[in-house]
């Protein structure tokens, strides 16, 4: 998938300004059972992000710019969520949601664990039960 320069360049600040600051606060206020690197983080990151914004989810020659830009964005999220926190305890699992919640700044969904990304749908926040 190609995504236009605007879209890249909104995933580069995406990547670069809060990444670290994620792995950051996971690995100094939150408590892995079992602790991972900040290269395991990442990829697990990269490689969810890549499952949902891919050629079968994604048309670009029929979405708009706008449209792009949020399932991206959303996509981000869910990965950050899924690929960043998953490896958390219950008790850090809520201090990462609150983290997130207030880091980006109304990006990331009320319940962050309660939702998932329908890159079909424009990229909007679904609750996980709406597919039960």
């Amino acid at each position: 998938l190609v995504l236009p320069d605007s879209v890249l360049k909104q995933l580069k600040y995406l990547f670069v300004d809060y990444l670290p600051t994620v792995i950051n606060f996971i690995h100094n206020r939150c408590i892995e059972p079992i602790p991972t690197a900040d290269i395991q983080i990442v990829t697990s990151v990269c490689n969810i992000f890549e499952t949902l914004v891919n050629v079968e989810n994604v048309d670009i020659t029929t979405s708009d710019i706008k449209e792009l830009n949020t399932i991206c964005k959303n996509a981000f999220v869910f990965s950050i969520i899924w690929g960043a926190g998953v490896s958390l305890d219950t008790g850090s699992k809520s201090k990462f949601a609150q983290f997130l919640r207030e880091t980006l700044k109304g990006k990331a969904p009320p319940d962050p664990y309660g939702a998932f990304v329908d890159a079909k749908q424009g990229g909007v926040f679904k609750s996980w039960d709406t597919l039960v």
